[in-house]
């Protein structure tokens, strides 16, 4: 059994009471599990214009935390989770990258469906800089998107 971080002092009372400790990940240590408004594919979803970058005033939970206790996400990287734990906000198990490197290590978890197709149904090739992860999980090809 885990006790309460102490990195949840330093968090608004609405972010703590939503989250809950889930011992899943051994080698990082527990995740803090959102347990509020969830997006389709299991991402937490908090109401924060502050902390939102469109028009909506919703932003992802992990990137709301994420702010908070480490700072911004420099320009060009987004988050991805080491846990694999889409609902994690957890800062241990989050780290900034590219999204080409965000999109190959979800390929790389991801990769007994995802690598078997190496190209579009256009014939277009599946690559970094040509494949884009919508938010169902599927790939969508960058080429045929343009035309």
């Amino acid at each position: 059994m885990y006790q309460i971080p102490l990195e949840w002092m330093n968090l608004p009372g609405r972010i703590v009471s939503k989250l809950r400790i889930v011992d899943n990940h051994f080698d990082l240590g527990p995740c803090w599990e959102w347990v509020g408004s969830r997006k389709p594919l299991g991402y937490g979803r908090i109401n924060w214009p502050a902390m939102s970058d469109n028009a909506s005033g919703f932003t992802s939970s992990h990137i709301a935390i994420y702010k908070i206790l480490k700072g911004s996400i420099s320009e060009g990287l987004e988050l991805d989770h080491l846990c694999m734990n889409p609902p994690c906000g957890n800062p241990a198990h989050l780290e900034a990258v590219t999204h080409q490197e965000n999109v190959l290590r979800y390929i790389a978890a991801k990769g007994h469906y995802l690598g078997s197709k190496t190209h579009c149904k256009d014939g277009h090739p599946f690559g970094v800089l040509n494949t884009r992860i919508e938010s169902t999980g599927s790939r969508r090809c960058l080429i045929c998107r343009k035309t």
